[in-house]
C-alpha cells in the first residue's frame, strides 16, 4: 500500500471523490487539502493519527470516512466545513472532540464507535440535524440528562 500520496495529486482539480482506503498512510500532504472540490475522501484503514487544520480547505467536503486509523486528534478547523454530512470515525484513538463540531449544522450521520470516550462529547447535544450517532464499543458509564432532553425524552 502507499506510504505518500503524489504531489501531483493537487492537479486534480476537479476530483470530487477518493478513496485512499487500506494503505500505510501515516498523514496527509497539504496537497491533499488543494482538491476544492473534493465531495468525499475515504481514508480507512491507514494509520492516520491526526485530522490536521488543513482540512477546513475541503469546503465542499460532504462525507469523511476514516475508521481503523489511530486518529487521537481532530483540529477545530472541522468546524468550517459548511456541507459536512457524514463522518465516519469508528476503531480510533479518540477521547475526545473539538467543540467547533457544534458549528456542523449540516451533519446527519456520526459513527464514533470502538473509540476511547468516557463520556459523550458536549458537542453532540447542540447538534440538530443530527440523524444517527453512533457510540458503541467506547467507556461510556452514564448517559447524560442533557442527551435525554435533547431526545426530547423529558417534559
Amino acid at each position: 500500500g502507499l506510504t505518500g500520496i503524489p504531489k501531483h495529486i493537487a492537479r486534480l482539480r476537479n476530483l470530487e471523490k477518493l478513496d485512499l482506503s487500506n494503505n500505510r498512510l501515516i498523514s496527509l500532504p497539504p496537497e491533499l487539502f488543494e482538491l476544492s472540490n473534493l465531495k468525499e475522501l475515504n481514508l480507512t484503514g491507514n494509520r492516520i493519527v491526526r485530522i490536521g487544520n488543513d482540512i477546513g480547505n475541503l469546503v465542499q467536503l460532504e462525507v469523511l470516512i476514516a475508521p481503523g486509523n489511530q486518529i487521537k486528534d481532530i483540529s477545530e478547523n472541522i468546524g468550517t466545513l459548511p456541507r459536512l454530512r457524514k463522518l465516519v470515525l469508528f476503531r480510533n484513538r479518540l477521547s475526545t472532540l473539538p467543540a467547533s463540531i457544534s458549528k456542523l449544522g449540516t451533519l446527519e450521520e456520526i459513527d464514533l464507535a470502538s473509540n476511547l470516550f468516557s463520556e459523550i462529547p458536549a458537542a453532540l447535544t447542540v447538534m440538530g440535524n443530527l440523524r444517527s450517532l453512533s457510540l458503541r464499543n467506547n467507556r461510556l458509564t452514564e448517559f447524560p440528562a442533557g442527551l435525554i432532553d435533547w431526545f426530547g425524552l423529558l417534559e
